[in-house]
C-alpha cells in the first residue's frame, strides 16, 4: 500500500496562461468542459468561476474550506451546514484541476514509486542549508490544498516551485554533492536523488520550474503517450 511519489517539469506559463484562465473562465469554457465531459459528476458543475474568483493568482491560496458546496452556481462554505442535494464541491474538482494541470502544464515525469512521500525524503536529513530546505518544502507544500488524500497518503498535486526557484535549487545541488564528498556519505536514496537531479536539469535547461505529487492522474492508464508527456530516467548525475 502507498503513494508512487513523483516530480515532474512543470510549465509554469501554460499553467499561468492556460490552465488559470479556463479555471476563472468557468463550466463553459471548452477545456473545463472536456474534463467534466469524461469525469463521473453525477451533479450540475456550475458555479466554477464563482469559486475561482476565492483563490489567489495561482489558484493555489483560498479562503474557502475543504467542505464548500456549490448549489446552482452558489457557493455555500459553512463547516456546519447539512449536504446540499445536487451540490457539487472539493471532491469533485479536485480531479479536474490536476488533470488540467497535468495535462497541460506538465513536460517530463519521473515517478519515483512507493514510499517517496516528500522531495526531502531522498536526501541526507543531516545536510543542512536554510534555502535547500525551504526549495524542497515549497515543492512539497505549495499546493496543499489540492493534495486530496482520498487514498490515505497524500495524493495529487502538492507543490511546485517557480522558474526562479528551480534555478536557485540547481545551484544549490552542488553544495549537497560536496557535503556528500566531505562526509564521505552516500545518498540515501542514489537512483531517486540521480533522477531528482536529472528533473531539475531537464528543468533549468528548457526554462521551466518544477512539480512534485502523489498518484497523479497522468501516471495511470495510457496518459503519459496520449498527453505527450516524455519520462525522466534514472540518470547517474
Amino acid at each position: 500500500m502507498g503513494a508512487w511519489g513523483a516530480i515532474a517539469v512543470f510549465d509554469v506559463e501554460a499553467f499561468a496562461t492556460v490552465v488559470v484562465p479556463a479555471v476563472r473562465a468557468g463550466h463553459e469554457h471548452p477545456l473545463i468542459a472536456a474534463e467534466i465531459e469524461q469525469s463521473e459528476m453525477d451533479c450540475e458543475f456550475v458555479g466554477l468561476a464563482e469559486v475561482a474568483a476565492r483563490f489567489d493568482a495561482f489558484l493555489m491560496v483560498t479562503e474557502l474550506s475543504r467542505s464548500f458546496q456549490v448549489l446552482h452556481g452558489e457557493v455555500h462554505d459553512d463547516e456546519d451546514q447539512e449536504p446540499l442535494e445536487g451540490a457539487w464541491g472539493y471532491e469533485q474538482l479536485v480531479d479536474p484541476i490536476e488533470a488540467l494541470i497535468t495535462r497541460h502544464a506538465i513536460t517530463h515525469i519521473h515517478n519515483f514509486g512507493l514510499a517517496c512521500y516528500s522531495p526531502r525524503s531522498i536526501f541526507s536529513c543531516d545536510f543542512q542549508d536554510v534555502l535547500f530546505d525551504q526549495l524542497l518544502t515549497t515543492l512539497d507544500k505549495r499546493a496543499t490544498f489540492w493534495t486530496h488524500s482520498f487514498g490515505g497518503f497524500g495524493e495529487g498535486v502538492n507543490g511546485w516551485l517557480s522558474v526562479g526557484e528551480t534555478q536557485e535549487l540547481q545551484r544549490a545541488l552542488p553544495r549537497w554533492r560536496r557535503w556528500l564528498q566531505e562526509e564521505s556519505r552516500t545518498p540515501p536514496e542514489p537512483h531517486r536523488a540521480a533522477a531528482f537531479c536529472d528533473a531539475v536539469d531537464v528543468a533549468v535547461a528548457t526554462g521551466r520550474g518544477l512539480l512534485w505529487g502523489q498518484d497523479l492522474n497522468v501516471l495511470y492508464g495510457e496518459r503519459l503517450d496520449a498527453w505527450g508527456i516524455q519520462t525522466i530516467p534514472v540518470g547517474d548525475s
